[in-house]
């Protein structure tokens, strides 16, 4: 087997095992545990060597990222007096930050790496579906302590690990659906789904994302859309929010768990539970000022420290990490993974990409929609895939950009050959 084959097998079951098999309950936990553990410990050791380039793009944010990540470990003993060991095995996935040099300097396909998240993406549909359909019977999926929980809401709700190769897949499709003429059922059966799962699974800011997405790219990159002056614009996405207005008022049991959760927050106003939340770990959660600034660490199980214990006491109390996404993030990891994230939302802002490769903005710019109510800032079950459309972002630029440099008398330049 040739060396590039080599590393299409190992990426893709990367994906696999740092998704933890999309959350299987059939199988062994300590098993998925250190699989997970070694599969991504491989994958660091791989890239470590090319981390410590001159940054281009993103390699800055992305060493700053690592950084902090490396200082929090050093915080968590400091500060709570957790043993490294521990420290280290709850870090290591988040270390995936690394694999994006590796990606830079095999110059790994991009044609391959989308493959592999349409691949993993079909998969989770199916899966999700078949758990939906299937609640009495959890094989996939986070358990939570109150299981009534996968029922708030007027439905059932189940978190399905993996969303991070579903949302970069639908953002895939909807480019591919206005670039490109072949294989526009696969791409509108994504581009649907993108809509329908969110709603099935009722996460309010998973489906405003998703629509805001959709109406900018529909308007930006298509042209009878594009060229439309603003107020029929206007109306045009006036209509658009009317019939989407209509449709929510069907009796259907998604949308009545949408107006309940969004009455909730509304009669809770300033004492809403994400709100108190974010407040506590800005504030009170670090036991001093180096670790409120630098991080604590990523938290050992209850039974191997006291940190890992002080956690499941907020859990308790209605305190988790994940509920306040970057800020969750802000507490383990510290000032500088923030800074990271920063610094690459704004050139997702200000750099050009060409058109074929605009969902990797998309992506970056989902993730920025939800990184105040979900973890998907640094959540394993979005991490692999946030690298992977850093890597397609950058190589895209860098390939146009070096294309505009050549002389176009003395060379042809071909941009697919980033897919080759």
């Amino acid at each position: 087997m040739s060396i590039k084959g080599i590393q299409f097998i190992f990426v893709f079951f990367l994906v696999l095992f740092a998704f933890n098999f999309f959350g299987a309950n059939f199988i062994n936990g300590h098993f998925i545990h250190y699989s997970n553990f070694i599969f991504c410990l491989a994958a660091i050791g791989m890239a470590l060597p090319f981390a410590f380039i001159k940054g281009k793009v993103f390699e800055l944010p992305v060493q700053l990222m690592c950084l902090g990540i490396v200082i929090s470990v050093l915080m968590a003993y400091f500060s709570w007096q957790q043993p490294f060991m521990y420290t280290i095995q709850g870090t290591v996935p988040a270390l995936l930050w690394v694999f994006f040099f590796w990606l830079l300097r095999v110059k790994f396909p991009v044609k391959l790496l989308e493959t592999i998240v349409i691949i993993y993406a079909f998969i989770y549909i199916v899966l999700y579906l078949f758990q939906f359909s299937n609640p009495n019977n959890l094989l996939f999926g986070i358990l939570f302590q109150d299981t009534s929980a996968y029922f708030g809401r007027d439905i059932f709700r189940i978190v399905f690990p993996g969303g991070g190769v579903f949302f970069l897949a639908v953002f895939i499709a909807l480019n591919k659906l206005t670039s490109q003429k072949e294989g526009r059922i696969l791409w509108i059966f994504f581009v649907i789904a993108g809509l329908v799962i969110p709603v099935m699974q009722v996460t309010r800011t998973y489906i405003v994302s998703v629509l805001i997405l959709y109406l900018y790219h529909f308007f930006s990159g298509v042209p009878y859309l594009k060229n439309l002056n603003a107020r029929k614009k206007v109306g045009l996405i006036g209509l658009i929010c009317a019939c989407l207005f209509l449709i929510s008022q069907l009796d259907i049991p998604a949308f009545r768990g949408l107006y309940k959760a969004q009455e909730e927050t509304s009669a809770q106003g300033l004492e809403n539970t994400r709100i108190k939340e974010a407040i506590y770990f800005l504030k009170d959660f670090s036991p001093d000022i180096f670790s409120n600034l630098l991080g604590n660490g990523v938290p050992a199980a209850p039974d191997q420290s006291y940190y890992g214990q002080y956690i499941q006491n907020l859990y308790s109390k209605e305190k988790f990490m994940d509920d306040v996404g970057i800020i969750g993030m802000f507490a383990m990891f510290g000032i500088l993974i923030v800074i990271g994230y920063v610094m690459i939302w704004v050139k997702s802002f200000t750099l050009r990409l060409p058109a074929g490769y605009r969902y990797a903005k998309y992506y970056l710019w989902f993730i920025l929609g939800t990184c105040l109510t979900w973890d998907t800032v640094y959540s394993n079950y979005y991490l692999i895939t946030t690298v992977f459309a850093l890597y397609i972002f950058q190589r895209a630029y860098t390939d146009e950009k070096t294309k505009d440099k050549l002389p176009s008398s003395k060379y042809k330049y071909n941009f697919r050959y980033i897919s080759k």
